[in-house]
Order: structure tokens, then sequence, then C-alpha cells
């Protein structure tokens, strides 16, 4: 990040992708609770993991009851700023289990003392077919967004001028639909 505040646009660049496997949730009082997304087995298992994957290392609040632990994918050649990056990481994301908060390319990972390794295979990369696959993905979906956004806003216009030609007094329309909401009952409160 060229010794500047963690932020994406002080991303230099990357050469590797990694997902953060911490195997929590939240409660229904929103506290940290273990919720199942990969153990270490599942991971090596994993054919996709197996074939791609470069390093995978136990972190330092990793316990035998508790996997967390993260996996390091490798890219063929280094990748300039952070905008494919994170197209990458959202894109692995899709296909294996993670912590969903760990998706931004200005994150850094730090090791552990303690760290296993139980994966270690520094000669594999993803390869590039993965990585243009991603990209296009990306794209396909940036594209129908943009569409459904031009949609939702061609909407919004027409229904805001037909409010003004047919004289809708927009307030009370509010205040009527409103009363259709019923109170809160005891179990929501």
């Amino acid at each position: 990040m060229g010794g500047k505040w963690r932020a994406k646009s002080n991303v230099v660049g990357s050469q590797w992708v990694l997902l953060d496997i911490d195997n929590s949730g939240k409660d229904a009082n929103g506290e940290k609770c273990y919720e199942h997304q990969l153990t270490l087995d599942e991971a090596l298992e994993h054919p996709f993991i197996q074939r791609y994957c470069a390093l995978i290392y136990t972190t330092a609040s990793h316990r035998t009851d508790w996997h967390k632990f993260r996996l390091v994918f490798l890219l063929p050649e280094f990748v300039p700023g952070y905008e494919i990056v994170e197209v990458l990481t959202r894109y692995l994301m899709k296909h294996l289990p993670h912590d969903p908060a760990c998706k931004d390319a200005s994150r850094v990972f730090y090791g552990s003392t303690e760290a296993s390794f139980p994966l270690v295979q520094p000669n594999v990369t993803l390869p590039y077919e993965w990585i243009s696959e991603a990209i296009a993905v990306t794209e396909r979906e940036k594209l129908e967004y943009q569409k459904r956004i031009a949609e939702i806003e061609k909407r919004k216009a027409e229904l805001r001028n037909r409010a003004e030609s047919e004289g809708w007094d927009t307030d009370a329309l509010i205040q009527q639909a409103l009363n259709y909401i019923p109170p809160p009952t005891n179990w929501q409160r």
C-alpha cells in the first residue's frame, strides 16, 4: 500500500487472493457464535482447493473445536490496483465458504507464530482461464445491475410525472399507507 493508510485507493496490487475461514456467525442476541463454514479436513478434501490453493495456514485464534484458517491462492502474475483483486476475491467467495467481511483488497492478514500449515503448494496458481471467467462474470453482473437501476429510475420518473399530472397528495397517501401497518405485538418488543 505504499506506506499509506489502509484504503482501497492505496492498494498497489497483489499476486494472491485470500479467503478467511472463521466458522463464525451471530446468534439471536448478536453475539459471536460457531457457524460451520469449512473445517481443515473438508478444505483439504475439496477438489478446487487441492488443485489451486497454494497455502492453508491456521490463525492465532484457531482451536481444534473451532477451526479458523486462511486459504491463499496465488495468481499467475501481479495484478495492479484493487479492482481486479476484489473481483477475483468476490468470485472465489461465490464458490467457497468464507468470512464475508473479508473482501476488501486493502485488508491486511497477519500470520501467527503458532500457525500450522496443513497445505503448502508454492508452485500452484489460479489459472488464467479462471481469472478471465471471474472478470467476465463480474462485468455481466455489473451490466445487469446497471440495467436494473436504470429500470427503477425510469419507473420512479414515470410515477413522479403521474403524481404531478394527477395532483396526488403524497403526504396523505403515505399517511393512509401507514394506517395499514399493524401495531407491534408482545413478541415483537
